[in-house]
């Protein structure tokens, strides 16, 4: 809990401490510079969403392995005692990060994100009551968020990843400080074990899937292997594998004639990854099935396509019975 009386009205500080074997004082310096900028990130992000510039600094080393403090400078003494405590808490937040990556896309999860920014943008408007209750309810609304963006989550992954490549840290902990250095509250640790529970394996993040799709094709391609198609979706013109293997066949079969001008009703899935800025973009498209497709005034209606929607609405009612 943040004991308003301890705190600096303009600074509030945050002590890093790797712990060094053979109680070494150096410490890689590509290590510790890759480390600092991935801190920023996550600095950068909570900044965010308390809609603030904490205006971090760092001071002198210290001894005892070695010792970063993070210092923040803002009129609020509030907000200050919310960045130090939810650094510490982001950073030390033990989740299965893949799971947690799976999870990002449910209806459900994205819809409850949505009402949380927006419950949090609602009580930031009484920071300056003071009132301890709301102060730990912005924290934990904040650090709900946070573990929900993958900004964070990949911030916090390139850190871990960096000390586990580096073995001489055999752990870290993270104390709150006072503007006198002083602690707040106890400090939390992380042990080398540890670390790689933070870690992304991959940089895959879920699909998203256009079950009402509507592609012009432009180039088809008439013979077998893996190569792209090309059309517009949604007015821009993309790359595509055709997934559909009935609607390929029909096509090498000569079944299907192309003409100018046809276009797809289909399901199109968009494959996403993360780049090292933790920022989502579409690495590839693929069509699922074909719904139908259309040329000139005549539209044909698929049996995949119809398929498609029975497995679907068989695996629904499956899961429905199975949560029951």
């Amino acid at each position: 809990m943040i004991e308003p009386a301890t705190i600096n009205s303009k600074m509030m500080k945050v002590e890093l401490h790797y712990f060094l074997k053979d109680s070494s004082h150096q410490m890689d310096a590509v290590v510790r510079h890759r480390c600092e900028g991935e801190i920023l990130k996550l600095i950068s992000q909570i900044g965010y969403f308390l809609k603030i510039d904490p205006k971090p600094q760092t001071e002198a080393y210290s001894k005892g392995g070695l010792v970063e403090i993070w210092s923040f400078v803002f009129e609020n003494q509030y907000l200050l005692g919310i960045i130090s405590g939810v650094l510490i808490s982001v950073i030390s937040n033990l989740i299965n990060v893949d799971r947690e990556l799976a999870n990002l896309q449910k209806e459900s999860l994205t819809l409850e994100i949505q009402n949380k920014k927006l419950e949090l943008h609602n009580k930031l408007k009484d920071i300056d009551s003071g009132s301890q209750e709301l102060l730990e309810e912005i924290k934990e609304i904040l650090f709900f968020i946070l573990n929900k963006e993958y900004r964070v989550i990949r911030a916090r992954s390139d850190f871990y990843k960096n000390l586990n490549k580096y073995p001489k840290v055999e752990k870290i902990s993270g104390t709150q400080l006072s503007q006198n250095n002083q602690p707040i509250g106890e400090p939390t640790v992380v042990e080398r074990e540890q670390f790689k529970k933070f870690i992304l394996y991959t940089d895959d993040v879920p699909s998203e899937i256009d079950e009402d799709a509507s592609i012009d094709v432009i180039a088809p391609v008439l013979k077998k292997g893996k190569y792209k198609w090309k059309g517009f979706y949604n007015g821009t013109p993309i790359d595509f594998y055709m997934k559909d293997k009935d609607f390929k066949e029909s096509i090498f079969l000569k079944q299907i004639s192309f003409t100018n001008g046809i276009k797809l009703k289909c399901v199109l899935e968009a494959s996403r990854k993360m780049n090292e800025a933790g920022e989502i973009y579409i690495s590839s498209y693929s069509v699922l099935a074909v719904v139908s497709y259309q040329f000139d005034d005549n539209l044909v209606e698929t049996t995949q396509g119809r398929k498609y929607f029975l497995n679907k609405k068989s695996k629904s009612s499956q899961m429905k019975l199975f949560d029951e």
